[in-house]
């Protein structure tokens, strides 16, 4: 797996997720977490996960597999691909996870098939903002739904770039950051803040240095962090919420929670998320 990854870093391929998370979690506070903690409950519609398994694919910073932990999962399971965030991951776990807490971090590929068999099947199977960077959206999908426990009532979160019809658009500059070196990207990110701020101005919405004050306690990444993270996110898929909806359908799940921008064509980029749980075991 490593010798994967790194051949797909040297040809320019990927984004090297691991390594802004790394940088971010020097400064993860517990403010943070109770805000990753309360995301998580909302997007589950859990209170608690006593009892429960979950999967975190895509752990990046491993925050929230810490989430998951503090909820009282009985075991957790955090998986990247990518070797950076599995030391992130094993950095936040062990520095902040509860005493005798269950866990296990993994460097792993959700495109591998037999994941199910080597590490069994979950209570609730967590992916925010990672299928869509696999390469092979669909496939990543199909993986993820398949480490779902057997049974109605399993929970499948995820959360997924929103199709808009700027969507070719953003591949390429993201495909042409990652390929940049750190000049080009920091005249990239410049340009990009410059843009949002005007955009901002226009709708009357905080600019960044009002975004920037609050933001970490928000969103749990600093905002510079989340620029590079939002640029350099290559490999590149997107999904509409019909599209994802009838996907799922089709593999056994129906629809328990949703929070999406709009149904029909939008400019406006970010994630979409989803709540699916298994219909019948």
């Amino acid at each position: 797996m490593t010798s994967s990854w790194s051949e797909e870093i040297s040809r320019q391929e990927r984004f090297r997720f691991g390594s802004n998370w790394l940088d971010f979690s020097e400064s993860l506070t517990e403010a943070q977490i109770a805000q990753a903690v309360d995301d998580l409950k909302r997007l589950l519609c859990l209170d608690s996960l006593d009892g429960r398994s979950f999967v975190d694919i895509g752990s990046g910073s491993g925050l929230s597999s810490l989430a998951a932990l503090r909820l009282g999962a009985k075991r957790v399971l955090a998986l990247d691909y990518d070797r950076d965030s599995v030391a992130c991951s094993e950095r936040t776990l062990a520095g902040h996870a509860p005493a005798g807490a269950d866990f296990r971090v993994v460097q792993d590929s959700i495109l591998r098939g037999g994941l199910a068999e080597d590490y069994g099947t979950f209570d609730v199977v967590y992916a925010w903002g990672s299928l869509h960077h696999t390469g092979s959206m669909d496939q990543a999908i199909r993986h993820a739904a398949a480490l779902c426990r057997n049974e109605a009532g399993a929970r499948l979160a995820l959360a997924l770039y929103r199709k808009t019809m700027l969507c070719p658009a953003w591949r390429v500059i993201k495909k042409l950051y990652v390929a940049g070196g750190p000049r080009l990207q920091a005249a990239i990110r410049w340009l990009y803040l410059r843009l949002f701020d005007l955009a901002a101005l226009a709708l009357g919405k905080p600019r960044t240095a009002e975004r920037t004050e609050h933001y970490a306690s928000a969103r749990g990444m600093s905002f510079e962090h989340d620029v590079h993270d939002w640029l350099g996110g290559y490999p590149y898929e997107s999904i509409s919420p019909r599209a994802c909806r009838a996907f799922l359908g089709e593999l056994g799940f129906r629809p328990l929670y949703e929070s999406v921008r709009t149904e029909g064509k939008t400019l406006v980029p970010g994630c979409d998320e989803f709540l699916f749980v298994r219909e019948e075991g």
